[in-house]
């Protein structure tokens, strides 16, 4: 009775422990603890755990422990983590339950286990695995926080998970008095088992996946990113090569006199090409911003598109990095968006204030597009000319406590990105 007990609640710590690591560590909850209730709850679900087996036959206090482990891993989490969307953390709960349990218990049916604590030990054997897995994943990715498995995993998949687990459970309990039923039971244990290792492979895969694509999209920042500072020092040189305007024409007229007049030309061909290359030709308030929506703006007028900008944007608050995913990524979608418009414009309006910024980046598009819970659901060209990089945008905006709304009127695409931050954060 006594091993039972402790190894049930030794089941319970670990799946939760594995549950926020996963969600923590792989997804993008982050701690915020919420000590008062996380200890009321925990210690209910505790004498919920260890009770009944004082209080009960052993197969229904066994029963009322397995409850307790399966609330403990759908119910906790909301008091560790912030919460982003109902039921989120029941969900995945559930499923994590589900998957250990389905290996438990073929583990048990493998090797004959019949002993609860025995039991219970695999449960915990198996949730030690998965955790060490967890961590060295998470240990070499940097990029993994701004990812939210749940979100991009049909949930299609955790159905299966849920059935599978369902099937197996009830696999135990048939009765095992003929070679019919126990092939019939070995059948579709292993079919189940089969069904969650691919489910769980193809979430792997999955992540990976999109940790590599935000690896790749990371890289493109970053080289933007450094593009545009260059842009901003070479932007001050002009600068100074126009306060030296007189040295300049000085140098000029001395290749004119001396008849060297194709290097003169030429001198003049290099003047223009720095002043135009390196024009910066919005003022919003940040230097970088100005940089980056002068360069796209340069990139739409090859394409007869005009932008235009309207409001400030602060000089602090959201780091470089930040500003150019939300930037980069939002005027590059707005233009291959209204490429087919053109000639059109795209109107960029940001509004601050003490607590953070709105900015909105609206541009025609060539058919309506449908939004439907916040995503773009219409046709494949409509997918691919603004649903590459809002994904990003949106990460970002999570990191602020902010949000992105997705909007079409008329023929007119609008992104629209909120995000608030503190009063001491910098550009860094």
């Amino acid at each position: 009775m006594v091993a039972e007990c402790i190894t049930c609640v030794l089941k319970n710590i670990a799946g939760v422990f594995l549950t926020i690591v996963f969600l923590n560590k792989l997804s993008v909850y982050r701690m915020k603890r919420r000590i008062p209730a996380l200890c009321i709850t925990s210690a209910l679900l505790l004498a919920l755990a260890v009770v009944p087996y004082f209080a009960f036959d052993p197969e229904t206090a066994s029963e009322i422990a397995d409850f307790s482990t399966l609330f403990s891993f759908m119910v906790l989490p909301y008091f560790v983590l912030q919460k982003k969307k109902k039921l989120t953390f029941a969900l995945f709960g559930l499923i994590l339950n589900s998957v250990l349990d389905l290996f438990t218990e073929t583990a048990n049916y493998a090797f004959g286990i019949e002993n609860e604590a025995v039991s219970n030990l695999v449960f915990i054997a198996i949730a030690a695995i998965l955790l060490a897995l967890l961590l060295i994943v998470s240990s070499r990715s940097k990029a993994a926080s701004s990812i939210d498995i749940l979100e991009n995993v049909s949930p299609l998949i955790f159905i299966v998970i849920f059935i599978s687990t369902l099937s197996t459970y009830y696999t135990m309990m048939l009765p095992k008095d003929s070679e019919f039923t126990q092939r019939n039971s070995v059948i579709l244990l292993i079919s189940s088992a089969f069904l969650v290792i691919v489910c769980v492979v193809y979430m792997i895969s999955k992540y990976l996946s999109i940790l590599q694509t935000q690896k790749i999209s990371q890289l493109q920042i970053d080289s933007q990113l450094a593009q545009y500072e260059e842009l901003l020092y070479k932007n001050q040189e002009i600068k100074r090569f126009r306060h030296d305007y007189k040295n300049n024409m000085y140098a000029l007229s001395s290749l004119i006199n001396d008849g060297k007049v194709d290097d003169a030309k030429a001198f003049i061909a290099q003047m223009n090409m720095a002043i135009e290359n390196t024009e910066i030709t919005f003022a919003t308030g940040n230097r970088l911003a100005d940089a980056i929506i002068s360069h796209k703006a340069m990139i739409a007028k090859q394409r007869n598109i005009e932008i235009d900008f309207d409001g400030t944007i602060p000089a602090s608050g959201i780091t470089n990095n930040d500003l150019c995913i939300i930037l980069s990524n939002a005027l590059d979608n707005a233009i291959e968006g209204s490429v087919d418009c053109a000639p059109c414009s795209i109107h960029i309006e940001s509004v601050e204030n003490n607590d953070g910024v709105l900015i909105s980046v609206s541009n025609a598009v060539s058919r309506q597009i449908t939004i439907k819970n916040n995503k773009i659901s219409s046709t494949k060209k409509s997918k691919k000319n603004h649903g590459f990089g809002i994904q990003n945008i949106k990460s970002v905006a999570k990191k602020y406590n902010g949000f992105v709304t997705l909007e079409c009127t008329e023929n007119l695409f609008t992104l629209s990105i909120g995000f608030v931050f503190g009063k001491d954060d910098v550009y860094v």
